[in-house]
């Protein structure tokens, strides 16, 4: 899977995500359904058919029954609809029966379930109208627990994901059965009744239980699960929030304090006038503390929105309102809906765009956008079709990827006058789809500064044939299939094909298209089947489903064999045998000589993978995946104030004796919000091995400690030193560039290092100098470095490379002539380069470079000054498209190195032929090449649907070639080839 389809899939999820945030929020009035008879039958297998009642919750179902319900619910009771089915198991992944199954709507019990022998359940109840988040709740007779959060109801976004649900309503999976623990909260502060409410911090809008506490004191909170919990609480006129980590933490202390008050005031944006009547929401944004759950995609904290449960406030007369029970200290967003107005925040495209970032001091101010505030004309040329009749009628909808959700309905309607179109009470700027009575299509744009669109024409609208056939050629019924553009948007809604293998997408804008189709064995994953050139004409893919074997996993944990409570593969496993620790897996067939892969993931395990080959009789192939326990570091840090930190790993290489960030998905991983037991940090997923955190903020560095398959488990203390500054100048010759000096600190860990693609694609990280050679840079306090000044060609003279482990003011450091490099570039086309990059090896070397240079660019000659005396071989790469070259024994004294102009080529090409079959069009390609010695170097180049892709750049050697369908389904393996630095060499590539 490429790094494009693995950035759209995160896209899409953190949009539902925050669909489901926003709709899980709101105060839904959803009562319980009566309860069908008890009986032992119904109890257990029956439980698939219809909803039962525990005799073991009497008191609970007596005290919802006494509650006052809703008309609306009572009145649907006898409409039930299924709604939610799935499997529970217990911690060994072992089916569990009679197990009590609920579905809670905004806190009540909507609908109930027992599961069977197997563990399957099925839950019915009224039908939902609308979106809705809700929570599947499993509870075993002996007090462990599941909770899952689904989204249930309509389809929010029908084009972007296809939802696993029939006649049974959503698919929630397989839930596990987990221990649950008691939280102790220690309440000071309060000034009346107070409720008390637990969240999970790994989903953050999942409710895990609440309480309600009149004054100080104690309460307890039950049935919580592992992991991070965040605890609020808020009273008539005081709020608080704690966090603990569970079962680690006990007891929490929550104190709470005064809220605050936030005034607003909305105008509309075009006259200023106050808007009365309007209605706003509140929503606060947090920074999500790093869980280290294996559904975690990203490596740091990231910010959620959430909205909160609050009675909506009204705007007075003046367009004024007041904000109550806020927290001081928390981030919060504003929502506003007035009519005639468009809603705030609105989809991108207003002209007017507002922060909706509240503010807790003064007055927050918020602009809306009329409804309907724009005339916009597009004058419309003929060309293969013609314009609509004069007075016809043009439906305008946003084009794909406009407003991801919203392009699905008609947002205005416009009419042609003479060789024009007419759109009145347009809202927003930016790009549109027009159709026409006749079905002609036109691409229509509008920007934020003019009502005059720009000159468009209308085209026949196109259609793709697609045909679906199984390895065996049989034709697939069921295939759901779908056209997107080069940018991941969807075209048009989902098609499955008929029994006859197909389906025809139609009504498409002519361009460059990709089908694609959803593996029926994998419905989330999407295929891309093939590519349409729309501007040519209709189109027509066919697509063959990958053949399969079948395969079996024997999974071990720490040893044992037996499957792990929550794990995900990928490929996703067909069938549980948890008895024995087995998983059953329909792989796609891998070519000749080649293997299929399968990775596990489990959370407090290390990931593991295997290669998988099919057996030569047809029996199921049989491998193993073998887990093992991974380690946690918590960390202690001590610090005099609440200064901010960010906190890294290192860990200790026994082969190079240096401390260095570790490999994988730790290396990035920081720590800025506190995540461990007691209000500290904790680090998962850590190997056997020596480990320690420095704060990349203020240089600090912790002890350090030995993790081990006996210790899984240690505690490093981190004290943070004063932070101390080194001030001054940097001085030099006349001409000095001071945009070009760095101020380097050597022997501290680097905060923020420079982004380079490439070593010596970035002078070294260090502080900016301002244009008068004034500097500031901070140093840790706790050990001795050294500061220096940083030139391309400059060097420091001896006096201003300082030793200190103090802060300084008014240092001067010098800059002086070098020994300095200069390489001359004879190619006029590269002149304008900001930089070549270098590899210096001693001569005649067999091993890597001993260093990297950052030579600028001036005037068309390339500088360094890094090198010291002697015989050096030298590399030299320019980039983008052309070859690098190689120049021996350059020879450096204390007066440096005038070298003849240099000559790139284009060296050596690849060509790639895309063979598709009649009818189809080439897809996008992404090409590269790894040079597969010293120094490391790749080429790479996007292709535009072109039947013949080239790739420029390539010298002499061998590399690792890899070609691959962009936005495909899964990468192909590389090819080692080799090149002359001359020649071109050609392959072919099949969809």
């Amino acid at each position: 899977m490429n790094r494009v389809l693995v950035l759209a899939l995160v896209v899409l999820a953190a949009l539902g995500a925050v669909l489901w945030l926003r709709t899980g929020e709101e105060r839904r009035e959803v009562g319980p359904v009566a309860p069908p008879p008890n009986s032992a039958k119904e109890r257990n297998d029956s439980a698939l058919e219809a909803a039962a009642t525990s005799e073991t919750d009497t008191a609970r179902e007596e005290a919802q029954a006494a509650a006052p319900q809703p008309e609306s619910a009572r009145s649907h009771a006898a409409e039930d609809v299924g709604l939610a089915f799935g499997r529970v198991v217990d911690a060994l992944r072992l089916p569990a029966a009679a197990v009590e199954i609920e579905l809670h709507i905004d806190g009540r019990v909507h609908a109930r379930g027992v599961s069977s022998e197997r563990g399957e359940f099925a839950l019915r109840g009224a039908p939902l109208v609308e979106p809705i988040s809700s929570m599947v709740v499993a509870r075993a007779a002996d007090g462990t627990l599941a909770r899952r959060v689904v989204t249930l109801g309509p389809e929010r976004l029908p084009r972007y994901v296809p939802r696993s649900r029939d006649a049974r309503g959503e698919d929630c999976g397989v839930i596990v059965l987990l221990p649950v623990h008691t939280l102790e909260v220690d309440v000071s502060g309060a000034d009346g009744e107070v409720t008390i409410r637990a969240t999970s911090s790994a989903s953050p809008a999942l409710l895990l239980a609440t309480t309600t506490l009149v004054g100080d004191g104690r309460v307890q909170l039950h049935d919580l699960p592992s992991g991070l919990v965040r605890v609020d609480a808020a009273s008539t006129s005081h709020v608080g929030l704690a966090q603990a980590l569970v079962p680690n933490d006990k007891r929490v202390a929550l104190v709470l304090a005064p809220t605050v008050t936030a005034a607003v005031e909305v105008v509309d944006v075009r006259s200023g006038a106050p808007i009365a009547g309007a209605e706003l929401g509140l929503s606060e944004l947090r920074r999500i503390p790093m869980t280290f759950e294996s559904r975690q995609i990203t490596t740091e904290e990231y910010y959620g929105t959430f909205p909160l449960r609050r009675p909506a406030v009204l705007t007075d007369d003046a367009g004024f309102a007041r904000l109550d029970g806020l927290r001081a200290g928390a981030r919060y967003e504003l929502s506003a809906r007035a009519k005639g107005y468009l809603d705030a925040p609105g989809p991108p495209g207003l002209r007017s765009r507002t922060s909706l970032a509240l503010k807790l001091d003064g007055v927050t101010r918020l602009e809306l956008q009329p409804v309907g505030a724009r005339t916009v004309r597009w004058p419309i040329e003929t060309k293969t079709v013609p314009p609509p009749p004069e007075s016809a009628e043009v439906e305008l909808r946003f084009a794909p990827g406009m407003h991801l959700g919203g392009d699905f309905g008609v947002v205005a309607r416009g009419r042609m006058r003479g060789a024009e179109l007419v759109v009145e009470n347009l809202s927003f700027a930016g790009n549109y789809l027009g159709r026409a009575p006749d079905g002609s299509l036109a691409a229509l744009y509008v920007s934020e500064e003019s009502d005059l669109g720009r000159t468009t024409h209308f085209e026949r609208p196109r259609a793709i044939d697609v045909t679906v056939r199984s390895a065996a050629g049989a034709l697939v019924e069921g295939v759901t299939v779908q056209a997107r553009n080069q940018g991941n948007n969807p075209l048009g809604d989902f098609v499955r094909t008929n029994a006859a293998g197909f389906a025809r997408l139609e009504g498409l804008y002519p361009q460059l298209a990709d089908v694609y189709v959803h593996d029926p064995l994998e419905p989330q994953r999407a295929i891309l089947a093939g590519s349409a050139d729309l501007r040519e004409g209709d189109g027509r893919v066919e697509f063959t489903l990958a053949a399969r074997f079948e395969a079996i996993a024997s999974v071990s944990v720490d040893g044992a064999a037996r499957l792990p409570a929550e794990f995900t593969c990928s490929p996703p496993q067909r069938e549980e045998l948890a008895a024995t620790g087995e998983l059953r897996f329909e792989l796609v067939l891998p070519a000749a000589g080649e293997a299929a892969a399968v990775s596990l993931s489990a959370p407090g395990f290390a990931s593991t993978s295997a290669k998988v080959t099919p057996t030569r009789d047809g029996t199921p192939a049989r491998f193993r995946l073998e887990l093992v326990s991974t380690g946690e570091l918590h960390v202690r840090v001590n610090r005099a104030t609440d200064e901010p930190v960010e906190l890294a790993l290192e860990q200790f290489s026994a082969k190079s004796s240096e401390w260095a960030a570790p490999q994988g998905m730790l290396a990035r991983t920081s720590l800025r919000v506190p995540n461990g037991p007691a209000g500290g940090f904790r680090f998962a997923g850590l190997s056997a091995g020596r480990w320690r955190v420095f704060d990349r903020v203020s240089g600090s560095i912790s002890s350090e400690a030995e993790l081990s398959s006996a210790v899984l488990s240690a505690q490093v203390e981190l004290s943070i030193v004063p932070e101390q500054w080194i001030r001054g100048r940097v001085v030099g010759p006349p001409d000095i560039d001071f945009a070009q000096v760095r101020v380097v600190v050597d022997g501290a860990p680097v905060r923020k290092p420079q982004r380079a693609l490439a070593p010596g694609d970035a002078p070294p990280t260090g502080a900016a100098v301002d244009a008068d050679g004034g500097f500031e840079v901070r140093v840790p306090g706790d050990r001795e470095v050294v500061v220096r000044p940083w030139h391309p060609w400059l060097a420091p003279s001896a006096a201003s490379v300082l030793r200190t482990r103090n802060g300084r003011e008014d240092v001067e450091l010098e800059l002086i002539a070098g020994r300095e490099l200069r390489l001359p570039i004879a190619n006029a086309e590269l002149l304008a380069r900001s930089h070549l990059r270098i590899a210096a090896f001693e001569a005649g070397a067999e091993s890597g470079p001993t260093r990297w240079l950052h030579a600028a660019v001036i005037d068309g000659v390339a500088r360094s000054g890094e090198l010291t005396p002697g015989t050096w071989d030298l590399w030299v790469d320019a980039g983008d498209d052309w070859a690098p070259l190689r120049l021996e024994r350059v020879r450096i004294d204390d007066g440096g190195a005038a070298l003849e102009p240099l000559q790139f080529t284009h060296g050596s090409s690849l060509r790639v032929r895309v063979l598709t079959p009649d009818g189809a069009s080439p897809p996008r390609l992404f090409v590269s090449a790894m040079h597969s010695s010293e120094p490391k170097f790749w080429r790479s180049v996007n292709s535009n649907g072109e039947s013949e892709v080239v790739l420029r750049g390539l010298c002499a050697g061998r590399f690792s070639v890899s070609v691959n369908a962009i936005m495909g389904d899964h990468s192909r393996p590389a090819r080692e080839l080799e090149f002359d630095g001359v020649g071109e060499v050609t392959i072919d590539w099949t969809p």
